[in-house]
């Protein structure tokens, strides 16, 4: 039986703590703050030695040598085990991600501590819902990238006391987190006697340690429940102002499920995404869409409210990416709804040429558009990075892509391609069979049958050859689907 795995993570507050754990913590977060950036100081002219290297296994090899270095940096730090790892592990993904940014064109800088700009709540979304190891690698290495207002995060990759977290029971019902913060020889050190229940395995906990604290967690029956589910892997501490969270990352294992249909997402205007659900033959048994009239009206206000601030030098930005972040969250939730009634494979269009960030640029002569444009503040990039994790926590496949190209001016009846067929921005009416329909309805449709022909064709085509005729979308379609 083949199964996903599938990493949530789980938002715990940390409350009712001491004036002394609290002092204790403090300084911690700030010892690891200045560690981290000092040695990412310290590594600079290794990352610059290593953009002279053009052999991928020389700098592969630097790589090794870099993590050797770090590891001599921060030995005589007063942290635990745990917390050097952080250091080690976050500096040297720094370093390796302006090597890369670099050798690959993009106008990156060594990052500092004053560089950092990027959007931790979207991060921090991102690690709540991860699915995946990769998913959840990539938040927290965005989350690590602090502003110098905010303190870096606190990093536990093990699930034992001697050098990393543990969530425990006292048996009362009350959860309580083990954090493992500096070696037995620090002046921090507390001798703490542990009796209670280890959440991983339900049997009881017993040790006697000095190297951490002990502190309670507020959360809910959602969290016990995931919990008991499945298996606490890693965590990491933030503080937020005057509040501490714990983000506990918890390995689930979900039975794969087999698609029965097909879901096509095409992008549209008044509506920020219409989808149909097809079975293989081409029958549509569902359709519908998402209202993106919400979306424009919010662009137009804050396009103008930023044009308006930027006459006296400031920047308006936050408000913009919040809300279509949280659309975003919002369309991919809706589609995995219809994916998961339907046990569908969802399908949409190719995002190659609206991505935007670092690595992705619009092809030359590529058409674009004002509402491209809008989206484009990654955000289409986002929906496809958040449905790959959320669908996987239904058991269900990752999102396919197919070319978009000719998807609104194809009957999907008939095969008819035509330009003349698109009427309206909302209209379709086919030239030769008179099929109407709303012409993203018609998208979404196709992008579907798109789907269905390369699954039925893919194994008769030869690498190297081009497509033959019969087996191109238009005319395939005429023989082998049905509306």
């Amino acid at each position: 039986m083949k199964t996903y795995n599938v990493f949530k993570t789980f938002r715990f507050e940390i409350k009712d703590l001491s004036k002394t754990k609290m002092r204790d913590l403090n300084k911690t977060f700030v010892q690891a703050e200045m560690s981290f950036y000092k040695a990412l100081e310290l590594c600079k002219e290794d990352a610059e030695k290593m953009l002279l290297i053009d052999d991928k296994k020389e700098r592969k090899s630097e790589s090794f040598k870099l993590a050797k270095k770090l590891q001599a940096i921060v030995k005589p730090l007063p942290f635990s085990s745990a917390l050097k790892s952080s250091v080690i592990e976050g500096v040297k993904a720094q370093v390796l991600s302006y090597v890369e940014l670099t050798l690959s064109g993009q106008d990156a800088t060594y990052p500092t501590k004053l560089d950092q700009d990027y959007d931790f709540e979207y991060w921090m979304d991102i690690l709540i819902n991860s699915c995946d190891v990769e998913t959840e690698n990539l938040a927290r290495d965005e989350m690590s990238k602090s502003k110098v207002k905010e303190l870096r995060p606190l990093t536990f990759e093990k699930y034992r006391t001697t050098d990393g977290f543990m969530i425990l029971d006292n048996g009362d019902g009350r959860l309580f987190a083990f954090l493992n913060l500096w070696g037995a020889k620090d002046k921090r050190a507390r001798k703490l006697e542990i009796d209670m229940v280890d959440t991983r395995t339900g049997e009881q906990f017993v040790k006697k340690t000095s190297t951490g604290l002990l502190l309670p967690l507020k959360c809910g029956e959602h969290q016990v429940e995931g919990l008991r589910n499945g298996q606490a892997k890693t965590a990491k501490l933030v503080k937020r102002g005057d509040r501490y969270f714990l983000m506990v990352s918890v390995a689930f294992e979900v039975e794969a499920r087999t698609p029965e249909y097909v879901l096509g997402i095409d992008r549209g205007i008044e509506e920020i995404a219409t989808y149909t659900v097809r079975d293989h033959t081409g029958k549509v048994v569902d359709k519908g869409s998402f209202s993106g009239v919400q979306l424009r009206e919010h662009q137009r206000k804050m396009e103008l409210a930023q044009k308006n601030n930027q006459r006296v030098g400031k920047k308006r930005i936050k408000g913009w990416s919040d809300y279509t972040t949280n659309l975003m969250h919002n369309l991919s939730n809706e589609i995995v709804k219809v994916a998961d009634k339907y046990s569908a494979q969802v399908v949409i269009e190719d995002l190659t040429n609206i991505k935007n960030n670092p690595k992705m640029k619009r092809k030359t002569g590529a058409r674009k558009s004002n509402f491209r444009r809008m989206l484009s503040r990654q955000q289409y990039g986002r929906l496809e990075f958040m449905l790959e994790y959320k669908l996987k926590s239904v058991g269900l496949p990752p999102a396919k892509d197919v070319l978009a190209a000719g998807t609104s001016i194809t009957c999907p009846k008939c095969g008819n391609y035509d330009k003349e067929n698109r009427l309206t921005r909302d209209t379709f009416k086919c030239k030769v069979c008179d099929y109407t329909e709303h012409a993203d309805i018609v998208g979404a449709i196709n992008i579907a049958g798109k789907f269905i022909n390369f699954e039925a064709i893919k194994t008769k085509l030869k690498k190297g050859k081009p497509m033959p005729d019969e087996f191109k979308y238009n005319n395939w379609l005429k023989n082998n689907l049905t509306l």
